[in-house]
């Protein structure tokens, strides 16, 4: 009795204290999850970030030199011909006051519209730079509306007032007709007045951004793996495949591994945009990287993933999508194309070569915008690629028939020679707008001659002579131009083209004339007799046909 009691005891104590085991173990399962939730919130960094500008407006109105001034550099001059080609990232720091800011320097061509839409996409506020001395252009109404689209703050800075000639308050009243006005004026656009050259009010309009940044209150997570966004790419020769990315949110380090449009990386090394190396790469920063296995695309997001075994399986998924998607265009551009070599229709077949990704992207989009408007001649591009032109290039060049289009990059001798041997034209251009005026020239010259009738003179049968030789006489009245002697002719009876001949004799009375003007009497004879008589009051058109060359415009 007493050993069941005992047992009974020592059984509900084991259970007691199971249960106080459970509690305990609960407890501490419910703190750890508290205590990971903590961890994880504690993790979550939240601060300001530098602002992301983007400098655009026309041509030639001085953006890169605004860019210069307030680096204190001289980027303009390793643009060819002072025309900036390629978009920049170049990050500003003011040890003052701990601000920072990343700018993005924008083509002004308008062959560059791509580029320029992708600097809106990325950008935190615009910084349209306009000449006091041309004012408004169109690439200056192109990025105000697309910044009133993509509803992207502008600042405007009026550049070249230190001319002669510069007129900054029209230049304000005309930007006030777009709906940019001037905070000074009650609106709510920061408008400052400089000079790149002289470095007139730089340190204001710093001051106007970082205001402007301010008020809108950016920010990022300082905790999370990056992402963000390809602005170039390239071939280096040392350093392979390269690509400057424009962090917007986390942080990205050497060793991480990307996945990057549909190809992957695995960072060996990082720049910035002076190549010196970096361990870590902040938001709003642009960073150069090293270690991808592919080129990507200009405009590719990116984002840091926890394997290189991942990185691949994502890049390899998404290429295979897409490589299905670009051999269903293919097999359709293949049917047209077969279609159009039954009808006969020249083509014209290119491969283009490039120094970065940006280039050949602006380089093969304006080329098919101006193939669509073209008729008469089919364009072909065969293969797009950046790097130095190569033997494989000039075989496939020799194989497919084309011409290699190529973008500021050098040629070696060696393939000069091959290119030569083998008769392969290799057009290399150090402006972008010059490669459009250069197809537009090949196109016109494929172009078949289309013939024209040209009306050179009207007469009027009044009389009809019949000679002993069975030849005839029209006696005609001319009204209207000249009946020449060797043209061709036309009979109109009702406006109806019934025949046409030729003249053989042309007369004004018994001499033999060359030509006939309006409000004189000739003498017609043709070069031979239809069944369809002549008759009195028919129309005689004289003609000649012209061959025209077709020249694009």
């Amino acid at each position: 009795m007493l050993n069941n009691n005992k047992t009974k005891s020592i059984k509900k104590q084991v259970k007691l204290n199971s249960n106080d085991n459970a509690n305990l173990r609960m407890k501490k399962q419910h703190n750890t999850k508290v205590n990971n939730k903590n961890k994880t919130q504690q993790k979550v960094i939240v601060k300001t970030r530098p602002p992301i500008v983007t400098i655009m407006g026309h041509v030639d109105h001085g953006k890169t030199s605004l860019l210069d001034a307030i680096r204190q550099s001289n980027i303009i001059s390793s643009e060819y011909g002072h025309i900036t080609q390629h978009i920049g990232a170049y990050r500003v720091n003011n040890d003052q006051n701990n601000f920072s800011i990343t700018f993005l320097d924008t083509p002004g061509h308008e062959i560059f519209s791509i580029m320029r839409s992708r600097g809106i996409k990325l950008t935190d506020i615009i910084l349209l730079v306009v000449s006091a001395t041309e004012g408004i252009k169109s690439q200056t109404i192109e990025v105000i509306n697309q910044a009133k689209t993509a509803k992207v703050p502008i600042i405007v800075a009026i550049n070249k007032i230190d001319l002669p000639n510069a007129d900054p308050k029209k230049i304000t009243y005309d930007l006030s007709t777009y709906g940019l006005i001037d905070d000074m004026w009650g609106g709510d656009t920061i408008i400052v007045k400089v000079s790149a050259i002289q470095k007139i009010n730089i340190k204001l309009l710093l001051e106007m951004i970082e205001l402007k940044a301010e008020m809108m209150e950016l920010k990022a997570n300082y905790s999370t793996k990056g992402t963000g966004i390809v602005i170039e790419a390239k071939l280096d020769p040392h350093l392979g495949a390269v690509a400057i990315l424009l962090i917007q949110d986390g942080i990205v380090k050497v060793d991480d591994n990307l996945v990057i449009g549909n190809t992957y990386a695995k960072i060996r090394i990082m720049f910035n945009e002076f190549m010196e190396k970096l361990s870590m790469g902040l938001p709003s920063t642009p960073i150069t990287i090293c270690g991808i296995n592919e080129i990507p695309c200009v405009g590719d997001a990116f984002v840091v993933v926890n394997s290189e075994t991942e990185a691949k399986d994502i890049a390899n998924q998404r290429k295979a999508k897409i490589n299905k998607i670009n051999l269903s265009k293919k097999s359709n551009i293949d049917l047209l194309l077969t279609i159009n070599s039954r009808k006969n229709i020249p083509e014209l077949t290119i491969m283009l070569k490039a120094d970065v990704q940006g280039s050949l992207e602006a380089l093969e989009s304006d080329i098919l915008r101006i193939s669509k408007n073209i008729t008469g001649v089919n364009l072909k591009i065969i293969s797009r690629s950046i790097g130095l032109i190569t033997k494989s290039d000039v075989n496939l060049a020799v194989i497919s028939n084309a011409v290699i289009i190529a973008f500021n990059i050098k040629l070696s001798k060696d393939i000069a020679n091959i290119a030569k041997y083998n008769k392969i034209k290799i057009n290399i251009y150090k402006v972008l707008p010059e490669v459009s005026i250069a197809v537009k020239n090949m196109m016109s010259d494929m172009l078949k001659p289309h013939t024209v009738q040209k009306i050179l003179g009207k007469a009027i049968v009044k009389q009809i002579f019949k000679l002993s030789n069975n030849k005839i006489i029209y006696g005609c009245y001319v009204i209207n131009g000249t009946i020449y002697s060797n043209s061709q002719i036309q009979l109109l009876r009702d406006n109806k083209i019934i025949f046409s001949s030729k003249i053989t004799s042309l007369k004004r009375f018994k001499e033999n004339v060359k030509e006939v003007g309006t409000g004189h009497e000739c003498g017609i004879s043709l070069n031979k007799v239809f069944k369809e008589e002549i008759k009195l009051n028919d129309t005689i058109e004289s003609f000649i046909i012209e061959k025209l060359v077709n020249v694009l415009k």
